[in-house]
């Protein structure tokens, strides 16, 4: 790494006319985000005069410099310009066929069988009960007439075990026997599936899942019931690249089949071998679809997951190792690298064209052009120009976490690990390293060069006052080893340098993005990224040894494997090794990669400056400290300061149940967190991600207010759509308690979620009708189930909780249905408190079973008298929530109603005396007085 890091440094130029030009294309892509409409022409002519400009200012009689700048000047916004079309036509030119325009025009129907034609991008990923693949449309069949469809969609086809269903118009001739398990990547298929388009999560800080699908060219999600449904012609779309990666990735998968488990048994049969075969998979193809949830979590979590995404460090290996090769073999040059790239091209083909991979082959082909004509390769212009040719074949690229993680690694290396290993390491290390030569003397000028010279010259000392008292022979093996040593520390030194430099450019993106902190990462990498190459090569080696007819090495990849695999989990395990952490804003991140890339493209002084705002950035957020407090809160904020404000947001979770409340005191409720991201109608985005609505949603909007402590969690029930998403909740906060009913819950669910409480040490506060507690000037009553409940089911014995806040009270009435209600109000007659609950001015009712008809009976309504209904369901679910019955009842009671799947996120904010009702998309709907 250190002999790595020097050569970059060596090609480092003072002149980086590709920094520039990068950048300015860069913003001008990045400027599309901000141009709703505008003229096209217009646009390519100002792109025009701005370059006509450029070209004039050369040949006028200014000075100089002033005609440089001007030519620069014009010229970079030029660039600008070029890349605000190119983005705004990416996004906006599209074919009257395209999926975006048949939508548009209501040509693509939605939310009804739908029979399509077209061809399988990649393989199928098996999630749950479906496989969930990739679809570029061929055409779609409306009315009866086959139209052409451009485009891309995310098929979930059910597998056996879910149950078939029938065609709408017959099978189509497909046969039913013939059928596969999965689609496989280049195969064509025709069938029946019902199409929806993906929608976001509408709450504070949730991420944009349709731009983020967009940027994959997915604009419609879709589900067939059965494989049924689908008739399919195997490798009828496949080319020459997709047979040829489709081959070598079935031979790579049946030979890393063949680990053996240490009990005679191999990873194909299901043993011991499995996760190290999902390793190797994931390090020689790319192939992710094994790991399993603990090993992602142990290689996120020390900040190594990179070793196992196939990027520009695998490419740079298989390419370095096939240079090596071709060189030993007496290869000429040129032919070297030639051949060098088109292996890097085929391996491209069988990984998929990702970011870093893509990233890696340009940089290479671009330093072959480099060599072809003779000239010296500047990394950062190389980087630039391959950044630059990425977008302007993909601006969207731009905004993919993975292309940014992508290019800051590299650029940390260029611009901060290698000026680092020139300026301070070599110079430590290099008198060490030439110890007890005296043909080599040190003279250079600098702190870090007399620091080497004292180092060296006082251990020759003491090797020569330790060689008097040994035999003659002593004092050459003991320089031999002062110069290993040396380097050692220089090779050992040049990779913790390389580790820390790419942690501080990516750990507040990381942040940013994934909401982790990995304190063990700079120091995990060094142990595991040498182990990954050493697995990488062994499981490529073992591989053709199979195929050359044995085994032998697959048994050593394996270990190795295993050996990855247990370094990361016994650095996982570290205390203080990691953490989850809050939402640090975009701005901020900016400004710290604003700050180390000046820092290192103008080499400006002092040096520590971008480092320390990195490192007080990552600092507040590790703390939860919110540096400007004041940006938290929202645009509108009519309270005073100091205002004692209890607010109660109901998020957008889908089809399901999730409450945050903030009580005066500054204590952090959680009351469910759940939602069925799926339907059994219809397909939804969600099914190819291993969605969890705990982690991706609740927990996405926790951070996003900084909130890394819940006081308590409570679930109403057990049902996956109120309770699905708490394991999330218990692992990724410090939790004080966890609340449940014990009446009427399912077993085997509580037991789940009560295991993970006790594996985080989080005492459990079951509740029970009755019970009382005092959360400062908040009073939180239990008014359902009783502890001896002989109800029949999980939602009649919903927990039913009661908040009251000087004149404002709030209802959760969980999946109560009307069995419930009856018992409840059986129990509670003559008052549902002290004071009566229908007596309360401003009462909000959290809508029971998500506005189910059997749910909220007109009886109900006239007890509780709810001056605002909150209803929590997911559009276009196929429960019918919320039914017309309960809305009808709700509105001839005169209350106000809010559904998220309108308004997403709903919060209700009071001092007890007032109150304010902010909707996420719609911003302030209601304010006034409680009276």
């Amino acid at each position: 790494m250190s002999g790595f890091l020097s050569r970059i440094d060596a090609g480092r130029q003072s002149s980086r006319p590709m920094v520039a030009v990068a950048l300015a294309f860069g913003a001008g892509v990045a400027l599309a985000r901000l141009v709703p409409g505008y003229s096209f022409p217009g646009l390519a002519a100002g792109t025009l005069l701005l370059a006509a400009a450029g070209g004039l200012a050369l040949r006028r009689g200014y000075s100089t410099g002033r005609r440089l700048a001007t030519a620069w000047a014009a010229g970079l916004a030029a660039t600008a310009l070029c890349g605000l079309m190119i983005a705004l036509a990416h996004r906006d030119a599209f074919p009257g066929d395209d999926v975006r325009a048949l939508l548009a025009d209501g040509r693509f129907p939605l939310d009804e069988p739908l029979a399509f034609d077209g061809c399988v991008l990649e393989e199928g990923e098996l999630r749950d009960t479906d496989s969930v693949t990739t679809v570029a449309f061929h055409g779609i069949q409306v009315g009866g007439s086959w139209t052409p469809a451009r485009g891309k969609g995310v098929l979930s086809v059910g597998l056996p075990g879910e149950g078939a269903a029938g065609s709408p118009a017959g099978n189509q001739g497909a046969d039913v026997d013939a059928a596969p398990a999965v689609l496989a990547r280049g195969d064509r298929v025709r069938g029946w599936a019902v199409w929806r388009t993906p929608r976001n999560y509408q709450n504070p800080g949730s991420e944009d899942r349709v731009a983020r699908l967009g940027r994959r060219g997915v604009f419609v999600t879709g589900r067939a019931k059965s494989m049924q449904l689908l008739e399919t012609i195997p490798g009828d779309c496949a080319g020459i690249a997709d047979r040829f990666a489709g081959i070598v990735r079935g031979r790579v998968r049946s030979g890393l089949a063949r680990i053996p488990d240490g009990r005679g048994g191999t990873a194909g049969d299901g043993g011991t071998g499995d996760q190290r075969a999902a390793i190797l998979a994931s390090l020689v193809i790319g192939d992710y679809s094994g790991l399993a949830a603990t090993t992602r979590e142990a290689f996120q979590n020390t900040g190594t997951f990179h070793v196992l995404v196939v990027s520009g460090m695998h490419v740079a290996w298989v390419a370095g190792l096939l240079l090596l090769a071709l060189r030993r073999m007496s290869v000429p040059g040129r032919a070297c690298h030639l051949l060098s790239a088109l292996a890097v091209a085929a391996y491209a083909c069988v990984v998929g064209f990702q970011a870093s991979v893509t990233r890696c082959l340009w940089v290479f082909l671009l330093l072959l052009v480099g060599r072809l004509f003779f000239r010296r390769a500047d990394p950062l212009n190389i980087l630039c120009a391959a950044a630059l040719l990425l977008l302007a074949w993909n601006p969207d690229w731009l905004y993919e976490t993975g292309f940014q993680l992508s290019f800051l690694s590299v650029a940390a290396l260029i611009l901060t690990a290698s000026p680092f290993v020139e300026g301070v390491l070599r110079p430590l290390t290099a008198p060490l390293r030439h110890c007890g030569d005296p043909a080599r003397v040190f003279a250079q000028p600098g702190g870090a060069h007399r620091l080497g010279r004292r180092v060296r010259f006082r251990c020759e000392l003491f090797a020569e006052g330790l060689a008097e008292r040994l035999p003659p022979q002593a004092l050459p093996a003991m320089l031999w080893l002062l110069r290993k040593a040396g380097g050692a520390a220089f090779a050992t030194g040049g990779m913790v340098a390389a580790s820390v430099a790419v942690q501080f450019w990516i750990e507040p993106l990381l942040a940013h993005g994934f909401n982790r902190l990995s304190w063990v990462g700079p120091l995990a990498n060094v142990a595991i990224v040498p182990l990954s190459s050493a697995t990488l090569a062994a499981g490529i080696a073992g591989v053709v040894a199979v195929w050359a007819g044995t085994d032998a090495l697959m048994g050593v990849a394996g270990r190795l494997a295993a050996s990855l695999l247990a370094v990361a989990e016994a650095a996982a395990r570290i205390p203080g090794a990691w953490q989850r952490c809050p939402t640090p804003s975009v701005a901020w991140v900016l400004a710290g990669v604003a700050l180390l890339f000046a820092w290192g493209v103008f080499r400006l002084r002092p040096r520590w400056v971008p480092f320390l705002y990195t490192g007080l950035l990552l600092g507040c957020v590790a703390s939860g400290s919110v540096p400007w407090p004041g940006l938290l809160r929202g645009a509108h904020h009519p309270w005073r300061k100091g205002a004692k404000l209890l607010a109660v947001t109901f998020l957008d979770v889908g089809q399901g149940d999730a409450a945050v409340i903030r009580l005066p005191n500054g204590m952090v409720w959680t009351l469910d967190a759940g939602g069925l991201h799926s339907f059994s109608k219809a397909g939804d985005a969600d099914r190819d991600e291993g969605f969890d609505i705990g982690e991706a949603v609740v927990s996405r909007y926790l951070w996003h207010g900084w909130t890394t402590r819940l006081d308590r969690v409570a679930i109403s029930h057990t049902d996956a759509d109120h309770a699905g998403g708490v394991p999330a909740l218990l692992k990724n906060f410090r939790v004080s308690g966890f609340s449940y009913a014990p009446a009427g819950a399912a077993p085997g669910a509580l037991g789940r979620l009560r295991a993970v409480a006790r594996a985080r040490a989080i005492p459990e506060r079951p509740l029970a009708a009755g019970a009382r507690e005092d959360l400062g000037m908040v009073v939180l009553r239990t008014l359902h189930p009783p502890a001896d409940s002989t109800l029949p089911d999980g939602n009649a014995n919903s927990l039913v909780l009661q908040l009251s806040y000087g004149r404002f009270s709030a209802l959760f009435a969980g999946d109560l249905e009307k069995a419930g209600e009856t018992a409840l109000l059986r129990a509670m007659e003559g008052g549902w408190d002290a004071r009566g609950l229908g007596d309360a001015p401003g009462l909000l009712l959290k809508v029971a079973h998500h506005g189910s008809r059997t749910a909220t009976s007109d009886y109900f309504l006239d007890v509780a008298r709810p001056r605002w209904a909150v209803i929590s369901a997911g559009r276009n679910n196929p429960y019918g929530h919320p039914a017309p019955d309960t809305l009808a009842r709700l509105e001839n009671h005169g209350v106000r109603m809010f559904a998220t799947m309108d308004h997403g996120a709903v919060t209700f904010e009071t001092d007890g005396e007032r109150y304010v009702v902010r909707s996420h998309v719609h911003g302030v709907v209601e304010e006034g007085g409680l009276f």
